[in-house]
This record gives C-alpha cells, structure tokens and sequence, in this order.
C-alpha cells in the first residue's frame, strides 16, 4: 500500500513513492514547500522501508513534530497520525485502506530490533540512513551528497595579519 501525507490546509498530497523523499525549501529537495518560511531548506526526510513509513527531521529550526511530539530523531508514521512538518500540517493515510483508530494502531506497533527510535548523545550527529533503509534503497534513487550545496568556509580567522 502507498503512505500518503494529505495537507490539512488542501492541496495535492505527497505520495511517498520512492525509497526516500526530501522535504524542505531547497530547489533540490523532492518536495518543496514554499508557502512557509518556518520550512527549513532541508528540512525531514520520509523514507519507504518495506511497508513502513519513517519521518526523519534533519536538524531543522522548527522541527518535525508527530501527534503534537517533537521527533528529534526519526518515527514511524502510521495511518491516522498528523505530521508536523514547521508549522505545516499532514495526515498520513494509506491509500486504498481503512484507517485504523489511533489508540490501536499504537497498541499494535510494537518496536522492533531495527527500529530507528533511540536514545542518542548530543554530541553525536544522527545518521539519515540505519541499513534497512541502505539495503531498501536503489543506489541510483539515494540522496548524494551534493557539495554545491556545502557553506564555503572562510580563510579569515579574524585576525589581522
């Protein structure tokens, strides 16, 4: 079945087609939303593993939010959530399929061992890949690094000399 995130305030919705979709302002991005300047320029990531949907909020300013939930890291998204994406709001629905009640479609989910949910450090840097997202994932559909998009650094140290 495809994911679909259905913006509450109208409008074609996302259809989470590919092994991983990024969202944000960027002209790069898959899906790019304009119409609020709380959207960072890469701002989450959706990815496809299997018949599971993952939110990935990459460091943005005003997060990703799910059920009204700051997700710092990633989150399963299931039928009848609201994601938050800034301050842009989606209901994730299946399309096809009958939504499930909330309270027993969180009874139901049970983590499992490859979950991506998980306490981490703040000093180390979430990856946006855990492997069954790699193994998932078409090598010619992932996301590349891509260094036009790198902040040049400065030689200026700011000391005169």
């Amino acid at each position: 079945m495809t994911t679909l995130l259905k913006p509450k305030a109208g409008g074609r919705p996302i259809v989470v087609d590919k092994p991983i979709l990024l969202i944000g302002r960027h002209p790069d991005c898959d899906i790019i939303i304009e119409s609020s300047p709380k959207i960072s320029r890469l701002h989450c990531c959706v990815a496809r593993v299997d018949e599971r949907c993952i939110v990935r909020d990459l460091e943005s300013m005003n997060g990703v939010w799910v059920n009204g939930r700051r997700e710092t890291g990633s989150a399963e998204l299931f039928p009848g959530d609201v994601l938050m994406i800034g301050d842009v709001p989606f209901d994730v629905v299946k399309a096809g399929a009958a939504q499930p009640a909330p309270a027993a479609r969180r009874e139901s989910a049970r983590p499992s061992k490859g979950d991506l949910r998980r306490t981490m450090p703040l000093d180390e840097k979430p990856e946006i890949y855990n492997e069954d997202m790699l193994r998932e994932a078409d090598a010619s559909e992932a996301i590349k690094f891509d260094e036009s998009l790198a902040l040049p650094l400065s030689d200026n140290d700011g000391s005169e000399g």
